[in-house]
C-alpha cells in the first residue's frame, strides 16, 4: 500500500468515526440514520471505516445527523476553514512584504499548535510558507530539509510547483547544481502528465530549471530553456509568470555577455512587477538591473543610481534580509567605483556587517575584490589586499561568480603594474570557469584594459 492508499483509508476511518460519534450523539440507532436510503449494513461499514461515502451520500447523512458535510468530512466547519486560510494570507503576505519574522511566527504557530490538522491542504501551505521564509533569510540547508520533507508527498498539483520551485532553487544557491536540475525537471514531468502545462507555476519552474543548468555551466540548455518560458509567459500572458520568465533569463543573457538584451528582459521584468505585491521582490530585481547596467562599457551612472536609491527604499519598506542589504551596499560601491570615487566605495563597504560576511562567503570575497579595485585605482598599494582576496577566492572553488571575481581582481593587478599578479588571477579565473591548468595560460589578459564589471 503506497502513501496515498493509507492516507485515503486514515480519512474514510476519520469520517466514519464522525458519523458513529454524531449519531450518538443525535441518540439515532444505525437504522435510523439509514432511513429507507440504505442499508444498516451499508451505514455500519461506513463507521467502521470500510466505505467512504460519496458527496451525495454525505449530504443526505449530514441532514439527518444535523451537522455541516464539512464537519463530517474535516472534523471542523467551514468558518474555521476560512478563518485559518485567512491567517495563511496573512503570513504569505508577510512573506511577500519581507516581514520575515511576522510570516515565521505566524506559519510555525499554525503548524505547531496543530490547528490546521483537519485541513491537509492548508497544513501543506503553512508548511511551505515556512520553508520559504527560511529560504529568504539565506538559510539554504534548513529550507532544504523541510522543502525535501514536503517533495516526498505524491502530490502533482500546484502547489507541488511551488515546492519544487522553492527546493530547486535552494539546492541552486547552495551550490548543488545537479540536484536542482533534476528535481526540477522531476515535478515540471508531473506537471506536465496531470495537464498542467503551460500554467504560471509551471513556467515559473521551467525559468528556475534554467538558472540551475546556466549555474552548472550547460549556457545553451539554459538559454534555450528560459526562452522557451517567455514565450509560453507571453502565450498566457500571465504578468507573474512573464515577470519570472524575464527576469531569469536576462540574469542568464548577462552572464552570457549578452549585455544588451540582458537590460532589455530585465527592464521588462521591472515594468510588470511594479504592478504587482511583492515589494521585496522589486527591489531584488531593481539591484539586479543595476548591476547589469553597471556591467555595460558606458552605462548611464545618473539612472544607475536612481535604480539603487529606489531598491534601498523598498527594501527598507519590505524588510528586507540582511544578505539582500548588503548586495544593495556592493552594488552602490560598484558605482562609485564606475564614478571614480575610490575612497566613497571603501567607506561604504564598511557598512556591511561581519556576520553578513560569514554567512556569505562569496559576498565576503567580492567585498576584497572591491578593496583592490579602489586601491588600484588610487594607485596606492595593493600586494596585502590581494593576497586577502586571493586566499578567500581560493577557498570558495570553481564556480562562475567565484571566476568572475577573479578576472576582476587580475584587472585590478593590471591596473597597478603587477603583472605577476595580475597573469596568477586571470588563469585562477580560466581555471574556475572549467580550463584546464595546463591549458590556463592561454587566458593570461595582462594587457586587458583596467574595468568596473558587474
Amino acid at each position: 500500500m503506497d502513501s496515498r492508499d493509507r492516507a485515503d483509508t486514515t480519512a474514510a476511518a476519520e469520517v466514519g468515526r464522525r458519523i458513529r460519534d454524531a449519531r450518538i450523539a443525535q441518540g439515532l440507532t444505525q437504522g435510523e440514520l439509514a432511513g429507507d436510503d440504505y442499508s444498516v449494513g451499508y451505514v455500519s461499514r461506513l463507521e467502521s471505516g470500510d466505505r467512504r461515502p460519496n458527496a451525495a451520500v454525505l449530504a443526505v447523512l449530514a441532514g439527518r445527523l444535523m451537522v455541516s458535510v464539512d464537519f463530517l468530512m474535516t472534523g471542523a466547519e467551514a468558518s474555521e476553514r476560512l478563518d485559518k486560510q485567512h491567517d495563511l494570507d496573512s503570513a504569505e503576505l508577510s512573506l511577500a512584504a519581507g516581514d520575515l519574522e511576522e510570516a515565521m511566527v505566524a506559519s510555525s504557530r499554525l503548524i505547531e499548535t496543530r490547528a490546521l490538522a483537519p485541513w491537509p491542504d492548508l497544513l501543506r501551505r503553512a508548511k511551505v510558507i515556512h520553508a520559504q521564509c527560511h529560504e529568504a533569510r539565506g538559510d539554504w540547508h534548513a529550507a532544504i530539509i523541510e522543502l525535501e520533507d514536503l517533495h516526498r508527498e505524491d502530490n502533482r498539483d500546484e502547489m507541488a510547483a511551488v515546492v519544487g520551485i522553492a527546493l530547486s532553487r535552494c539546492y541552486r544557491e547552495s551550490g548543488e547544481y545537479q540536484l536542482a536540475i533534476e528535481t526540477g525537471e522531476r515535478v515540471m514531468a508531473g506537471m506536465e502528465e496531470s495537464g498542467l502545462t503551460g500554467t504560471t507555476e509551471h513556467i515559473r519552474l521551467a525559468s528556475t530549471v534554467a538558472a540551475a543548468y546556466f549555474e552548472a555551466g550547460e549556457v545553451g540548455m539554459a538559454t534555450r530553456l528560459s526562452r522557451r518560458a517567455i514565450d509560453a509567459a507571453d502565450a498566457i500572458s500571465s504578468p507573474e509568470a512573464q515577470a519570472a520568465a524575464y527576469w531569469n533569463a536576462s540574469n542568464i543573457e548577462r552572464h552570457a555577455g549578452n549585455v544588451e538584451r540582458a537590460v532589455q528582459l530585465g527592464t521588462k521584468a521591472l515594468s510588470l512587477l511594479e504592478n504587482g505585491s511583492s515589494t521585496r521582490n522589486l527591489g531584488r530585481l531593481r539591484l539586479q538591473l543595476a548591476r547589469i547596467q553597471l556591467h555595460q562599457s558606458e552605462p548611464d551612472l545618473d539612472e544607475t543610481r536612481a535604480l539603487l536609491e529606489l531598491a534601498a527604499q523598498e527594501m527598507r519598506w519590505s524588510s528586507a534580509s540582511p544578505l539582500d542589504e548588503a548586495r544593495q551596499i556592493l552594488t552602490m560601491a560598484r558605482l562609485h567605483l564606475r564614478e571614480y570615487k575610490p575612497r566613497d566605495a571603501v567607506r561604504l563597504l564598511t557598512d556591511i556587517p561581519p556576520t553578513v560576511c560569514h554567512q556569505d562567503p562569496l559576498l565576503s570575497a567580492e567585498m576584497r575584490v572591491l578593496e583592490v579595485l579602489a586601491l588600484a585605482m588610487e594607485s596606492r598599494p595593493v600586494a596585502q589586499s590581494y593576497e586577502d582576496a586571493s586566499i578567500l577566492l581560493q577557498l570558495l572553488g570553481s564556480e562562475r561568480g567565484v571566476a568572475q571575481l577573479w578576472f576582476e581582481l587580475g584587472d585590478a593587478m593590471t591596473a597597478a603594474s603587477a603583472v605577476e599578479q595580475a597573469g596568477r588571477a586571470y588563469r585562477e579565473a580560466a581555471v574556475a570557469m572549467g580550463a584546464s591548468r595546463a591549458l590556463a595560460p592561454i587566458y593570461d589578459r595582462v594587457d586587458f584594459a583596467f574595468s568596473i564589471s558587474g
